[in-house]
């Protein structure tokens, strides 16, 4: 097993002799035997985390001797990695994204042209664009995907002013506000759930794209560097956004949702995103998932995935939640009193104390009775999410024996309207499963076999 990472010298020094046939021969072996290093580390347990970051590294300083060939060090043009790329993780069989960024359109020379071209000669999988500063501002504008990718961006190599110059397209106020912002996130992942049927629960799920997949995660990073300029979504942590033990739980569900991308590319040996039956029994035995008498190593290795997926789901709601309150809050909030423990702040339901829960854990399942019957309540307030998250500790054994309890369960069911939401809210909450250790037991549950497209919880309750 060679463990050694792979050096570039023989490459460079092709390159600069003007051998251009050999040294795309000597690049393409150094990028093949720099895969291998990479599937040996991983093999050997390095941390997924780590190899993603180190091949970002490892192409950024490809790309810099190649552009020094083909780009005249006096030219006012610059290289920045955006998409994946730009937040430093590359996956072993991830597209690369650039922006070449020009001063002037009739300036570029060919260069450029030959740097591209080389580059696909290597065999990347390449993503480019070649535009001035207004370029990006004007496409950015039209699109916010575009606008997304500049926001990300990051300087390779060239001219490192022309960078900064364009950076301050976000200082315009014209440019994707906040607000703007915002909203057009939250409409681009409700658009992103719908292909998948706004369910975690997908029994062959997409790893990035599905609900609970890493593009949620991405989805409030991106809200949080325009909105705070954060560098990381651990910074919400000192914008009151998030606990540290929020933090951990974000954390936890991106490294174990790479950690499965990873796996995926190193065993079809080819991008793959797809969560597929027969790679899903593969990678529960390369974790390390074994068959018990109550489980087999699939289904283990899925009730994991399942869970780290909708805790995902649980903090995009939460924390996009938050943004929204905070970027859209009144200076005189339009406040409508429910009872005593309830009332709807600016047209989202929120608990009236810290304490509601806890002093009357019966109004666990009030919440969903309200939703039912006022129509004009949009969802929970963030407060209100996290407190029932925090409180669902309360569904014990007294608490479903209990009388009151029982009636209510049922008279969510009963409602003339909005049952349907009403339930999903009840799952996703994870009230579902703790008012009924036998709903509990199924959930995540998955059945190998071609009538269903859904985990047993997520078929029973459709």
């Amino acid at each position: 097993m060679n463990t050694e990472r792979p050096s570039l010298p023989g490459f460079v020094e092709t390159l600069n002799s003007g051998n251009l046939l050999d040294a795309m021969k000597l690049g393409r072996e150094a990028l093949k035997q720099f895969q291998q290093h990479q599937f040996d580390q991983y093999e050997s347990g390095a941390a997924v985390s780590g190899l993603i970051k180190e091949r970002s590294t490892f192409i950024d300083q490809v790309l810099k001797k190649i552009w020094k060939h083909f780009i005249p060090e006096t030219t006012n043009i610059t290289l920045l990695a955006i998409g994946g790329y730009g937040r430093g993780e590359l996956l072993p069989f991830s597209d690369i994204d650039i922006l070449i960024l020009i001063e002037d359109k009739e300036l570029a020379n060919q260069g450029i042209s030959e740097f591209i071209t080389f580059l696909w000669d290597l065999g990347f999988d390449l993503g480019h664009a070649v535009r001035t500063i207004n370029e990006c501002f004007e496409e950015g504008q039209k699109d916010i995907s575009t606008a997304t990718s500049l926001l990300e961006s990051r300087w390779i190599t060239g001219e490192y002013e022309l960078f900064q110059e364009m950076q301050t397209i976000w200082n315009n106020l014209t440019f994707w506000p906040s607000k703007d912002f915002f909203k057009g996130k939250v409409k681009e992942q409700k658009g992103r759930h719908k292909r998948f049927n706004d369910t975690v629960y997908q029994l062959e799920p997409n790893v990035k794209e599905s609900p609970g997949g890493l593009r949620d995660i991405q989805t409030i990073y991106w809200v949080a560097k325009r909105h705070f300029n954060a560098s990381s979504i651990n910074e919400l942590i000192q914008h009151n956004f998030l606990s540290s033990e929020e933090f951990r739980e974000i954390e936890a569900g991106y490294r174990f949702l790479n950690r499965v991308r990873f796996a995926l590319h190193h065993m079809r040996n080819r991008k793959e995103d797809r969560l597929q039956f027969d790679n899903q029994q593969i990678i529960a035995e390369r974790f390390g998932y074994q068959d018990t008498p109550e489980k087999m190593a699939v289904e283990q290795f899925m009730s994991s995935y399942y869970r780290n997926v909708h805790s995902v789901v649980k903090m995009n709601d939460i924390l996009l939640q938050h943004f929204r309150e905070e970027l859209f809050k009144q200076d005189e909030p339009e406040i409508i009193s429910i009872n005593r423990q309830f009332h709807v702040v600016d047209e989202f339901l929120d608990i009236k104390h810290q304490d509601v829960f806890k002093n009357n854990p019966t109004a666990l399942l009030e919440v969903f009775i309200i939703l039912e019957n006022y129509p004009d309540i949009r969802g929970l307030r963030s407060n209100a999410i996290r407190s029932i998250s925090e409180d669902l500790y309360l569904i014990d054994e007294d608490f479903r024996k209990n009388p009151i309890n029982k009636a209510l369960f049922l008279e969510i069911f009963r409602q003339p309207k909005r049952v349907n939401a009403a339930v999903k809210r009840l799952h996703g909450y994870g009230i579902l499963g703790a008012y009924l250790p036998a709903f509990q037991k199924i959930t995540g549950l998955m059945q190998f076999n071609i009538f269903h497209a859904y985990t047993v919880d997520e078929h029973t309750i459709l």
